[in-house]
């Protein structure tokens, strides 16, 4: 073995040897990883903490370097229960979606969509024959199916037009925890299904079906519309007075109006409505019209429509008013009517009558069911046309060929 030798250096590189020293790490000392990736701060222990929206790995690991994105958090739309028993608690991506580590974004599951996953997505995007609407925003009044229930003489509730919801129906509040991230078709007319990719069928009474009491008179379905005007109507000065004439001046001749939506009704598109009574009247109290005792106080304007034809002899669904302006860049161009939209409580009257808004009713059910097809057919929802059983001809199948 070599001896041991000293070897003697200059004096100034050995002063450079030692600044040298101060500046490298020791073998033993340690560092944060990545330098923390430059999207955290590395603590004493040489562990990262990271900033907010960045973490470590598919879990918070109290190790790492920072490198990869959080996504966002929304209520989960399912979940395991907390030691409290709480479910739908956040979770990333809403438990509905992977999160993308290098982008921050969710990748959702097949029906979910949104940041973080948070709503649910409408079948087909309702094929392009309906709206997809929050749970909470769907309305009753006008939709399919459903008709005015007058109950206890309530008329401030259904079916109402200027009202704030905007979509001239009712609808509730909800406060579930999937407000706000449930989602559905409300269909466009015509077309039916959860996502709307139906085409509807003509419905008819059954022609085999007989009226148990053939000595009373036919009962055919009849709507009232009722139409408060935002003239000086709830002034409490002029109270009855109306300014319907300022949008259209024929809204004075009741012949005329009755005339026109009569034209109007039966003008639709393939038969759909053959045949309608239409009557109107004015500043109607109480009135008799079209044989039914409509109000105990005042329409402006009030409309009942009589469906009295083969086609529509059950009930139909409540007609729809378009009574917003429609103007430049809209379709149809409408000038619209001055309908009231305000809650009135007027101190000159016997009677109290809180909100007054105008509104659609059924005043009469029909004595006739309105079934697909007249029950004597299916109905082919590719071309919305009924497929008349044997003996039976029409375009809900309405006529019977020959006797079985």
């Amino acid at each position: 073995m070599a001896p041991f030798r000293w070897t003697l250096l200059p004096a100034a590189l050995f002063g450079v040897l030692v600044s040298l020293s101060v500046f490298l790490p020791s073998a033993e000392a340690g560092c944060c990883p990545n330098a923390c990736s430059g999207h955290g701060t590395c603590t004493v222990d040489d562990a990262c903490v990271c900033y907010s929206n960045w973490q470590n790995g598919e879990e918070f690991f109290e190790t790492g370097d920072c490198s990869d994105r959080t996504c966002p958090y929304e209520i989960a739309w399912s979940d395991f229960p907390d030691d409290s028993g709480a479910h739908h608690t956040y979770a990333e991506c809403a438990n509905k979606g992977t999160c993308d580590r290098t982008t921050g974004e969710c990748v959702c599951f097949e029906g979910y969509e949104g940041k973080g996953c948070a709503r649910m997505s409408c079948p087909n995007d309702c094929s392009g024959h309906g709206r997809c609407m929050f749970a909470d925003d769907l309305p009753y009044g006008v939709n399919l199916g459903s008709f005015y229930h007058d109950q206890n003489n309530n008329t401030d509730h259904l079916g109402e037009l200027g009202d704030t919801n905007g979509n001239d129906a009712v609808t509730f509040e909800y406060h579930g925890w999937d407000e706000g991230k449930t989602r559905m078709c409300r269909c466009d007319p015509g077309y039916e299904g959860v996502d709307c990719s139906y085409r509807s069928c003509p419905q008819g009474n059954d022609v085999m079906v007989e009226r148990l009491n053939r000595v009373a008179s036919v009962k055919y379905q009849k709507q009232a519309i009722c139409l408060y005007s935002s003239g000086t109507a709830f002034s409490g000065t002029e109270f009855w007075n109306w300014d319907f004439n300022a949008a259209d001046p024929t809204l004075h001749r009741p012949y005329e109006t009755a005339d026109y939506i009569e034209s109007a009704l039966e003008g639709l598109p393939n038969g759909v409505i053959d045949s309608v009574q239409v009557d109107v009247a004015y500043n109607a109290t109480g009135s008799v019209i079209a044989g039914e005792v409509i109000e105990e106080y005042p329409c402006d304007e009030l409309i009942v429509v009589t469906f009295d034809g083969a086609q529509v002899q059950g009930n139909q669904h409540l007609l729809e008013v378009e009574w917003r302006p429609c103007g430049d860049g809209c379709t149809p161009k409408l000038d619209g009517l001055p309908l009231s939209t305000i809650d009135t409580q007027l101190d000159n009257l016997p009677y109290t009558i809180g909100a007054h808004r105008s509104y659609v009713q059924q005043v009469q059910s029909a004595d006739y069911e309105s079934y697909v097809c007249g029950g004597r057919g299916k109905c082919d929802y590719t071309t919305g046309e009924c497929a008349c059983f044997t003996g039976y001809y029409g375009l809900h199948c309405e006529t019977q060929t020959a006797l079985i």
